[in-house]
């Protein structure tokens, strides 16, 4: 299992020297580096993070749209991963565009037989691109069940993977967590729908309140509720890669620390 953290140059750079020994690989968002392909930092970053295996996550795909997927956004990212050699690639199951208007983030879709087709069709799409199961699929973060959802989410992301043998999944875990608090269900029962043996990578991160509203804002520590919940899922799932999302409200001091205490955890 490898250990990673998810790469923010305006953050990491300046302390990629301190960070990297303490993990495998990192995960790079193409969506928050405007015109990396057409730029030299691309260059930068595979000169950087040589020696580390990369997996590519991204927001704008728009898996979910009955318009179909966002191709121009599916290519970039597929020419970033051949030359950054990923081993993953992955976006979310979700709505980020409507009538080719960008949302400015990923917005959740009903849990229906119709989405399954919608998602299914869309994935068989740009399968020609990926193989080898190197294309990851997200759960976010749900506020409750959508109008129409006739599925739990679990029982959703089975029956998408059951129809789509070569994808596999990117389990977030405190988004997952959030939504079962969120829908009022227990969280390891809640994740006991999920296809656990189909997970490839596990997102963790803290939570925080803000008006009382329970949300994974990448901004804090994570607390001892999730790793506890990773632990139960690590004893139901093989995942290649595990990684620590932790991009803002912190130093140095706290990011190697969490990274030490993350691969402590998982041993």
């Amino acid at each position: 299992m490898k250990i990673g953290f998810s790469y923010r140059p305006a953050i990491h750079a300046k302390n990629l020297n301190e960070l990297l020994p303490l993990v495998d690989y990192v995960e790079i968002m193409p969506d928050i580096m405007p015109d990396i392909m057409s730029s030299n930092e691309i260059y930068l970053i595979q000169d950087k993070l040589s020696g580390k295996e990369v997996g590519l996550h991204s927001l704008k795909t728009s898996l979910g749209s009955p318009e179909g997927i966002q191709q121009e956004n599916d290519e970039l990212y597929y020419l970033m991963g051949k030359f950054l050699k990923a081993k993953y690639y992955s976006d979310h199951v979700a709505l980020s565009y409507i009538d080719n208007h960008y949302l400015t983030t990923v917005r959740p879709i009903a849990y229906d037989e119709r989405n399954i087709r919608i998602l299914s069709e869309n994935l068989k799409s740009i399968m020609p691109h990926y193989q080898g199961n190197q294309y990851l699929i997200e759960n976010i973060t749900n506020h409750g069940m959508l109008d129409g959802s006739s599925l739990t989410e679990g029982e959703f992301f089975k029956q998408v993977l059951q129809k789509n043998s070569s994808v596999k999944m990117l389990l977030d875990l405190t988004n997952a967590y959030i939504s079962a608090i969120n829908v009022g269900i227990s969280p390891r029962e809640y994740l006991k729908q999920f296809p656990l043996e189909k997970v490839k990578t596990i997102h963790v991160s803290g939570y925080e309140y803000i008006n009382n509203k329970i949300q994974d804002t990448h901004a804090v520590s994570i607390n001892k509720t999730i790793l506890q919940l990773l632990q139960f899922v690590l004893q139901r799932s093989s995942p290649e890669f595990v990684m620590l999302e932790r991009n803002f409200n912190h130093d140095n001091a706290d990011l190697v620390a969490e990274l030490r205490l993350f691969r402590q955890c998982i041993k």
